[in-house]
C-alpha cells in the first residue's frame, strides 16, 4: 500500500478539541452532561450520526478527546463533520459502534481492563498503577513487581486468518525481554510481540505442533528509546 493513497472505509479518527462552550454548564459552558454524554458528531450535512466513543472529557475545561467512525478518508482531504451539544434529554454515552466491525478488541487502560470490540474482554490484572497515557490515561507496568494483565481463553482472540495487533508503549527501561502482547496460554500455538534485552520489537509464533518461528529483529527494527512514546505494530 503506498502511503496516502488508499480510500478507507469506515475508519476510527481520534478528534481533539477545546472549547470554552464544550464546558459543562456548572463550569459556564453548554455541555448539559458531566461525561460529555449529549456531544454528538454527524457528517457535514448534520443529520447522519456518525459512530463515537468518549476517550477522555474534562466538564471544567471543555476538553476532548472523541473517536469517530469516519465511513471514508479520501487521500488529500480532510473529513468534514459537525458537532452537536447541550440536549439535556441525552442522559447516556452513545452505544460505542466505532471498535466493533474488523476490530476483535482495543483495550485503552484509560480507566480498567475491559476492552471494547466484538465482546467486552476483561482480564484479571496485578499490580499496575494508573498513569498519563500518549491520548487520555493508561496503565503502568513494573517488571520488578511482577505487574501483568491476563485474560481467560476467549475464542475471539484465537484467531486462525491474518490479523494485525498494535500497541502504543512507553519503556522505563531495556535489559530483560519485555512481553507487549501475546497469546501462549493453555492450547498450543500463538503469538506474541515483545522487546529484546537491546529494546529492539520481536516477533514469536508457536504453531499448534509446539514449533516456535522466531523472527527477531522483524524487517530490521529500530532500537526503541527509553522515556518516549511509540507506536508498534506486528
Amino acid at each position: 500500500m503506498n502511503r496516502g493513497s488508499e480510500l478507507l472505509l469506515n475508519f476510527p479518527l481520534l478528534l481533539s478539541f477545546k472549547d470554552k462552550d464544550l464546558k459543562h454548564i456548572s463550569s459556564g459552558g453548554k455541555v448539559a452532561h458531566k461525561r460529555g454524554y449529549d456531544i454528538r458528531i454527524t457528517k457535514k450535512d448534520g443529520v447522519s450520526v456518525l459512530p463515537s466513543s468518549i476517550e477522555s472529557y474534562n466538564p471544567t475545561t471543555g476538553e476532548c478527546n472523541i473517536w469517530v467512525l469516519a465511513d471514508s478518508l479520501v487521500s488529500g482531504k480532510a473529513p468534514e463533520f459537525m458537532l452537536y451539544y447541550s440536549n439535556a434529554a441525552m442522559q447516556m454515552e452513545p452505544a460505542n459502534l466505532v471498535w466493533t466491525d474488523k476490530f476483535v478488541s482495543t483495550w485503552h487502560l484509560n480507566k480498567d481492563f475491559t476492552g471494547n470490540g466484538v465482546k467486552k474482554l476483561r482480564a484479571t490484572q496485578v499490580g499496575t498503577a494508573d498513569a498519563d497515557g500518549k491520548i487520555s490515561g493508561a496503565k503502568r507496568f513494573n517488571n520488578d513487581n511482577g505487574d501483568f494483565a491476563e485474560y481467560p481463553f476467549y475464542e475471539e482472540l484465537n484467531i486462525k486468518d491474518a490479523f494485525t495487533v498494535s500497541a502504543w508503549i512507553y519503556p522505563e527501561q531495556i535489559g530483560r525481554n519485555q512481553v507487549i502482547i501475546g497469546n501462549h496460554g493453555d492450547v498450543p500455538g500463538g503469538y506474541s510481540m515483545y522487546l529484546d534485552k537491546q529494546g529492539s520489537l520481536n516477533a514469536s509464533f508457536v504453531n499448534a505442533s509446539g514449533k516456535k518461528i522466531n523472527l527477531d529483529n522483524v524487517g530490521g527494527a529500530e532500537k526503541l528509546e527509553v522515556g518516549k512514546w511509540h507506536h508498534v505494530a506486528m
